[in-house]
């Protein structure tokens, strides 16, 4: 099973942070993703710029709008994810508890991906 874990965490808070303290938290996020895409947990992950470099496209009265941010009201924004792979929702639910333990702060949402059903080949 595949599973979107989307990494929210306090902008402010984080922007308070000395330049070590943002240094301990990224050199212990490396070693973790290491080990996560050798052990084949990690498909694939990146961090986010912050929120206000972020862009809303949005339909609005029938045309499109484009609006820059931040767009929302939240105290919490994301800013990473990762693509898991685990053999169960539990397993999936440890490696975000993990990865909160590496990187000390924020939160993480987990979901499941859809995956459609391989197409079934038509006999001729």
């Amino acid at each position: 099973m595949k599973y979107l874990c989307l990494a929210y965490y306090d902008e402010k808070k984080f922007d308070t942070l000395s330049k070590s303290e943002v240094d301990a938290i990224v050199s212990r996020c490396g070693p973790y993703d290491d080990a996560l895409r050798d052990s084949g947990h990690l498909l694939a992950s990146g961090s986010l710029q912050p929120a206000r470099s972020s862009i809303a496209v949005r339909p609005r009265n029938g045309k499109v709008a484009i609006t820059d941010g931040p767009f929302t009201e939240s105290k919490e924004l994301v800013g990473g994810f990762a693509i898991l792979q685990a053999n169960s929702k539990e397993e999936a639910i440890q490696l975000a508890r993990d990865f909160l333990r590496v990187v000390g702060q924020g939160e993480c949402e987990l979901r499941q991906l859809y995956e459609a059903p391989a197409a079934q080949k038509q006999s001729a």
